[in-house]
């Protein structure tokens, strides 16, 4: 999990985290201001890995939001991408490719269990 590049918010970042730990997974929190390929080498660097939940809170990022969705999904076709964050729709997070959106740290969580049993 991380908030995308030029994005520096992390309360939501970090209740989604915990929700979606408590949900039984393993976090990894690569923190605030994430470049895209920081996402990927994360992936690569980590075994096992189910979900890759991107976090934007500025609609200036949002951007940057579906640069980190596009090279996520590019270098791992079948790895499942969840974004949320204040200015995210379903509208936009389909747009972007995302396999999944929620609007709060609880629907994360539901929706991480959902994607990763898929």
């Amino acid at each position: 999990i991380g908030t995308v590049a030029g994005d520096l918010h992390d309360i939501g970042k970090n209740l989604v985290s915990m929700m979606i730990e408590s949900a039984g997974f393993d976090m990894v929190d690569l923190g605030v201001d994430v470049p895209a390929d920081t996402f990927v080498q994360a992936v690569k660097d980590n075994t096992n890995v189910k979900l890759v939940a991107c976090s934007g809170l500025l609609t200036t990022t949002m951007p940057a939001l579906k640069e980190a969705v596009q090279t996520i999904k590019a270098a791992y076709p079948d790895l499942k991408v969840i974004v949320g964050g204040a200015p995210v729709t379903p509208e936009y997070a389909a747009e972007v490719g995302a396999d999944g959106y929620a609007p709060d740290a609880g629907s994360a969580a539901v929706k991480a269990k959902e994607l990763a049993t898929a």
